[in-house]
């Protein structure tokens, strides 16, 4: 049995332990600056102190945030890791030893595909649950201080938005019966047919009675003279803090039960259905990161136009990062349906890939 036909399972193993070492590098040096700038930003927003509960709550945030950015991730491993083997003559010993460059692509795209699954299977549940947990100490934060309310309803054959403050320390709950809460500035907006203001007031001393539902506020009439407005919830409005990170902190596991809720209740589900899609399809996007690097890798000259190489897959990866949010946001948004809007992307820049990895092997 001849050697050469064990050779390019060593040197499949070899590339792929050269891509896990520079994705365990470049993916470290991603998440201690996630972590940097968010302990920075919480350490500012929580004006100083000793620094213990800003790193807590910027290491419940980093993993979260660092799942999202794997994907240009693997691209940039893939790019370091066959720069090194092409700087090194692995490459140049691969294709000696009868390793075509279709097997090099696929190598180094089912290893990150395979990576991308398990990333995305199961580290996105574990850092979904660390963000509730900032999530539960941001919600305790905000009675603290004073945040945004709203109420959105019909009068009068119109869509009325009230938007407005409450003061720090107050919870709608909380309050005595009957009891008058003075609100910061409000602001009464009446929307027409397209949901744009077509009359806009500033009050004054405004205040909100929680039990009764009402709002008491003084408006300025066009000569000066203020007028004092009393206006009455309708039921199914309420003065509430706004819907914010909508379906954000979903689980992968958790999307099926969300969207069969929504279906049920005859709510749109584009959000939740698109954000599960593109869960669902994460390892092929880690597979075409990867073939990224291999394709533009091996006609490059051994020794030169290495930043030429580097800023191509750059370029390629965010490009392919770029189409695949702008998808999900058109999924999520029920422009295009959810599974169409983020499956193209990926097909698409398949095929084209595909098309690139045949003309590169047998074009010349």
């Amino acid at each position: 049995m001849k050697p050469s036909r064990f050779l390019p399972g060593l040197l499949s193993r070899y590339f792929i332990r050269v891509y896990l070492k520079y994705f365990a590098m470049i993916g470290f040096f991603f998440g201690f600056l996630i972590f940097l700038l968010t302990f920075i930003e919480l350490f500012r927003k929580l004006d100083g102190g000793s620094g213990f509960l800003q790193a807590k709550l910027a290491f419940q945030q980093t993993p979260y945030i660092l799942i999202k950015t794997l994907p240009l991730v693997s691209c940039f491993s893939a790019t370091a890791a066959i720069l090194q083997l092409t700087r090194g003559s692995e490459m140049i010993s691969a294709k000696a030893a009868g390793v075509s460059l279709r097997k090099i692509f696929f190598i180094f795209g089912l290893s990150g595909a395979t990576l991308g699954a398990v990333i995305t299977y199961l580290g996105q549940p574990l850092s979904t649950e660390a963000l509730r947990e900032y999530r539960i100490w941001e919600t305790s934060e905000r009675n603290q201080t004073a945040r945004d309310l709203q109420a959105v309803f019909r009068q009068n054959n119109k869509s009325v938005l009230i938007l407005t403050k409450i003061p720090s320390g107050v919870t709608l709950d909380s309050v005595p019966k009957n009891a008058e809460i003075p609100l910061g500035k409000t602001e009464i907006y009446k929307l027409d047919k397209r949901d744009l203001p077509a009359e806009t007031y500033a009050a004054n001393k405004a205040f909100y009675i929680p039990t009764r539902r009402t709002l008491a506020f003084e408006i300025k009439k066009p000569g000066g003279a203020l007028k004092p407005v009393t206006v009455t919830l309708p039921e199914g409005a309420a003065l509430s803090e706004p819907e914010k990170h909508a379906g954000e902190l979903t689980s992968f596991f958790e999307y099926p039960g969300e969207v069969r809720e929504k279906t049920r209740n005859d709510i749109p589900a584009y959000g939740p259905e698109s954000l599960f899609y593109d869960l669902l399809t994460q390892p092929i996007l880690y597979f075409l990161m990867t073939g990224i690097a291999v394709i533009f890798a091996p006609h490059l000259p051994r020794r030169s136009k290495n930043i030429l190489f580097v800023a191509v897959c750059v370029i390629g990866g965010l490009i392919l990062y770029a189409l695949n949010s702008l998808s999900v946001t058109f999924a999520a948004t029920g422009t295009l349906p959810p599974l169409i809007a983020v499956i193209f992307p990926k097909i698409f820049a398949f095929s084209g890939l595909m098309y690139l990895l045949f003309h590169r092997e047998y074009g010349k």
